[in-house]
């Protein structure tokens, strides 16, 4: 399934005891433009 980064922008990551932060931003790989990486916030989470 093909998803747009900015719909992707903002969702929250979750873990067994809970969420931790939200996505900020993605590393691509140069040659496929397959995200290699999440930039994330692990700070506060507003609800």
């Amino acid at each position: 399934m093909k998803r747009s980064t900015k719909e992707l922008m903002g969702y929250t990551l979750q873990a067994k005891d809970g969420t931790k932060g939200t996505v900020k931003d993605f590393i691509f790989d140069e040659e496929s433009w397959i995200i290699r990486y999440l930039k994330t916030d692990l700070g506060f989470v507003s609800k």
